[in-house]
C-alpha cells in the first residue's frame, strides 16, 4: 500500500485502487490525482476504483482530473469506478449526467466484484 501525503494507494488484484485523505477535492488536488493516475496508466494500470467515501466537496477541477483520466482508461479498453459517492458529490455528478458514463458503486466490496 502507497501513502502520499493525499492519497492512499493500493493494488487489489489487478485493480489500483485510490482513496483519499481530505474531505474537500479542489484544484490544489486535482493536478496531484491527475498526475498519481496518469503515472499508474502509463505503468499498465487498466482497472482504476476511485474510493470517494471521504470526499465531501469536490470542485469542477477535480471532477475535471476524473473525467481525464476516464477517457485514458477507457482508451485503452480498461475500466474506471467510482465507489462511496456522498449525497452533494453524487448530485454533482448526476448535475453533469456523468452518472451516465462513471460506473458508481455504493461500496467497495460491490466494485471490486463488478470489475
Amino acid at each position: 500500500m502507497g501513502l502520499l501525503s493525499n492519497f492512499t494507494t493500493e493494488s487489489v488484484n489487478d485493480v489500483f485502487v485510490v482513496s483519499f485523505n481530505f474531505r474537500e477535492a479542489t484544484i490544489e488536488q486535482a493536478g496531484e490525482l491527475n498526475k498519481l493516475l496518469s503515472d499508474a496508466i502509463e505503468k499498465g494500470k487498466h482497472k482504476l476504483l476511485i474510493d470517494m467515501n471521504e470526499i465531501k466537496y469536490m470542485d469542477s477541477t477535480f471532477l475535471g482530473a476524473l473525467i481525464i483520466n476516464f477517457k485514458k482508461i477507457i482508451s485503452n479498453n480498461g475500466k474506471f469506478l467510482l465507489v462511496g459517492l456522498q449525497d452533494s458529490v453524487n448530485l454533482m455528478v448526476q448535475q453533469t449526467n456523468l452518472n451516465k458514463i462513471f460506473k458508481i458503486y455504493s461500496s467497495r466490496t460491490e466494485a471490486l466484484d463488478n470489475i
